[in-house]
């Protein structure tokens, strides 16, 4: 068994995969807990099929609020101690789900159960991508993921549970192994981001410590073509998939009347498809990893919602029970068949020290998709559950189209990232050499405004005690080269690096800090503010106000005339006044 699993990780320890896809597993416990006794939980609280779908709807969905933060967090700190402190979030909720007296206190925990497990979408990813080389990618997060389908076993355990002692006792029972498992997740050592890339590279950023703002890494990751496409798709896909589980209760329910125990096994039914589906997704993205087609990663992203959309519809229009649990199952293939091509997807084309945040937004899309689960749910509510699933199918279908459009930017979202990476360690390879790096560098820089591209792979080198001048006729592109340098315009592709520093999506603000200005040309004045007014918001980027004075009364010094105006409006100074100031 050991040796099988070596095979997987490609010789690298399987400790690692082992604890973090048990901890996947245990955290579904909860989850189809809730999912599988709806019925009984609405009861016992006196709410509607509306009321109960909206808790565990906004529950679900409150990673809305938390997934960026957490993938921020994520890219900070050290993520075993985070995955640690989430299981212990979760694992407490679940207890207290049993335990709670009144439906305000139920929402509570199950928005604090949905935080907890935020960590099993955004930091086990990361961890995982950083302790396996990228061939192994897919057959590693193949046993991730496999612990939710796996997990659906309980919802069985659940409905029986349920049954026999009551529902309250299938959360107290269900919440012991995530108690278990901290002590080995605890031992586990914290891998360098970025260390199945480049280990040296990875050895120095890391020592370096340097962390990328949020604004500035989500103009980076939004700037990834065939990321954005696919969480455009994760949006639609959302609506129903966190949910799914929920609405198969219900719509078996209501349509076949099936008791808790029935239920349950159509949910472990839908799990067994999510395994086959699996094992499918790993054997085809393994084999487009190994003939170098990353582009077909996304495609496998299209298929999977074609497969889970036209499913459902066949779940739908079914006269029959068990034609409609057939259906389910092939569901389930749709819904596992895309998870061992998405995480390699983002691994390959965003950079390491942004996985946990380019893994957060993919969260963020699903989940604020899956608010509009509600939606589902009343639809449910008035029109009946066959209704409510159909539409949903077509949603999936569009996902589906969406999602495998971006194949066509993979490989040049896979390259952009691997030059961006080289050129990091060209320039910390000269600086080690030589003590000395280019100051600026851009390569193959390219700029669009909307959909008309103006700059095509621009080069561009200023070395220490340089003056370079940059010319060009009117429209060739020099002010908007400069924008792009300062954070102006964004750039579509190439890498743009300040000091050492990658600043291809860093704003006007942050760039200013760093030391790189930009002075623009003519009389660039404010008309309505005095001239004093002027120099006092020149310097709002300077903590020291003694340099502020000493710094004004040098500009004063140089420029009398300006003394003369201090107080006057910048409109009403002269052309060379204004040129002045």
């Amino acid at each position: 068994m050991r040796q099988r699993l070596e095979r997987v990780t490609r010789g690298a320890p399987v400790g690692p995969l082992l604890v973090l896809a048990a901890l996947n597993l245990v955290d579904e416990f909860d989850r189809l807990a809730f999912a599988t006794l709806t019925p009984e939980i609405r009861d016992a609280f006196g709410l509607s099929d509306l009321g109960i779908v909206t808790i565990g709807v906004v529950a679900g969905a409150f990673v809305v609020a938390t997934a960026v933060p957490m993938g921020a967090i994520t890219d900070r700190v050290n993520r075993v101690r985070l995955a640690a402190a989430s299981a212990l979030l979760w694992g407490s909720m679940s207890v207290l789900t049993g335990l709670v007296p009144t439906v305000a206190l139920l929402f509570v925990v199950r928005l604090l159960s949905g935080l907890g497990r935020t960590a099993n979408e955004v930091v086990h990813p990361s961890l995982l991508t950083d302790y396996y080389a990228a061939p192994a990618h897919p057959r590693v997060f193949l046993i991730h993921r496999l612990a939710n389908p796996v997990g659906l076993i309980s919802a069985l355990f659940a409905g029986l549970i349920g049954a026999w002692l009551g529902w309250q006792w299938a959360f107290f029972l269900l919440s012991i192994p995530t108690f278990l498992l901290l002590t080995g997740l605890l031992r586990l050592r914290e891998p360098i981001r970025g260390q199945t890339v480049d280990a040296e590279l990875a050895a120095a950023a890391e020592t370096a410590g340097d962390r990328v703002p949020v604004g500035e890494a989500r103009r980076q990751l939004f700037a990834i073509r065939s990321l954005k496409r696919t969480w455009i798709s994760s949006f639609l896909v959302g609506i129903g998939a966190i949910n799914i589980t929920q609405f198969f209760t219900l719509f078996f329910e209501q349509v076949y009347d099936f008791g808790s125990v029935a239920r349950g096994l159509v949910l472990t039914f839908y799990g067994v498809g999510v395994v086959a589906g699996l094992a499918a997704g790993a054997r085809l993205a393994d084999r487009a990893l190994t003939k170098g087609d990353e582009p077909y990663l996304a495609k496998i992203n299209g298929q999977s919602a074609w497969i889970f959309a036209t499913a459902l519809a066949i779940a739908v229009v079914s006269p029959w029970a068990w034609l409609s649990v057939a259906a389910v199952f092939l569901v389930g293939i749709g819904g596992g068949w895309f998870q061992p091509a998405y995480y390699p997807l983002v691994g390959r084309v965003s950079p390491p020290r942004l996985r946990g945040q380019a893994f957060a937004w993919a969260v963020l899309f699903v989940a604020t998709g899956a608010l509009l689960g509600v939606i589902v749910g009343a639809i449910g509510d008035e029109a009946g559950w066959r209704w409510a699933l159909g539409l949903l199918a077509g949603t999936v279908t569009i996902a589906g189209f969406i999602s495998y459009s971006a194949h066509r930017f993979v490989r040049a979202d896979v390259a952009q990232a691997e030059s961006t990476l080289a050129i990091a360690q060209e320039l910390r390879r000269a600086k080690q050499d030589t003590g000395e790096q280019a100051v600026l560098r851009c390569h193959g820089v390219e700029v669009a405004y909307g959909q008309v591209q103006v700059l095509f792979g621009v080069d561009l080198e200023v070395r220490s005690g340089e003056i370079v001048a940059l010319l060009g006729t009117n429209g060739a592109g020099k002010s908007t080269l400069l924008e792009a340098i300062s954070g102006i315009n964004d750039p579509i592709g190439g890498a743009i690096f300040f000091d050492g520093r990658d600043i291809t999506h860093a704003d006007p603000r942050q760039t200013a800090q760093l030391g790189l200005v930009q002075v623009p040309g003519g009389n660039a004045i404010f008309p309505t503010l005095t001239v004093a007014e002027h120099l006092r918001l020149a310097a709002w980027l300077e903590q020291d106000p003694d340099h502020v004075r000493q710094t004004t009364q040098h500009v004063l010094d140089t420029f009398p005339r300006l003394r003369e105006r201090y107080q006057q409006v910048a409109g009403n100074l002269s052309g060379g006044e204004q040129q002045m100031l």
